[in-house]
C-alpha cells in the first residue's frame, strides 16, 4: 500500500489516508490483540483518530475485523432501533440499559448476536423507516 502513489479513480487525499492506515497497521495500531485488550469505547475512539475512520468504520474494524466475539457497544449502527423493534422495548431514556440487560444472555457471543440482529433489521427494512 505504501508504494502506491496514484491509482485510477482515487484522489490524492484518499491515497494519503491509505498510507496513514498502512503505517498504522505496520506499527501495530490495528493489531487485533491490541484492540481487544482495550475497553471497547476506548478502542473505538482510538480507531477514529485515524484519518477517514469515523464511528461506522471504527465499529466495523473493532467488531468484525478484530475477531471479537463478545463485545457489546452502544455505537453499533441501528442497534437501538432494531432491538426496540424485535424486543418491543419501551421508548425512553433507558433504551441503552434495556439493550445491555438483554445482551447479557448472549454472552459469550454478543458481537455475533448484534450482527444477526443487524442483518434481520436490514432484511425487515427497518433502517428505511
Amino acid at each position: 500500500m505504501l508504494r502506491v502513489k496514484t491509482f485510477p479513480g482515487i484522489d490524492q487525499q484518499r491515497i494519503e489516508r491509505l498510507h496513514v492506515i498502512a503505517r498504522a497497521a505496520l506499527d501495530g495500531k490495528l493489531d487485533p490483540a491490541r484492540l481487544l485488550a482495550m475497553e471497547p469505547e476506548a478502542a473505538l475512539e482510538d480507531l477514529q483518530e485515524l484519518p477517514g475512520i469515523g464511528p461506522f468504520y471504527a465499529s466495523l474494524i473493532l467488531l468484525r475485523a478484530s475477531g471479537a466475539t463478545d463485545i457489546m457497544t452502544s455505537r453499533a449502527p441501528h442497534m437501538p432501533e432494531y432491538m426496540g423493534h424485535f424486543y418491543e422495548l419501551k421508548k425512553g431514556r433507558d433504551t441503552g440499559a434495556q439493550i445491555m440487560r438483554i445482551a447479557e444472555a448472549w454472552r459469550p457471543f454478543r458481537t455475533w448476536a448484534m450482527v444477526l440482529i443487524r442483518v434481520a433489521g436490514d432484511r425487515a427494512g427497518l433502517s428505511s423507516r
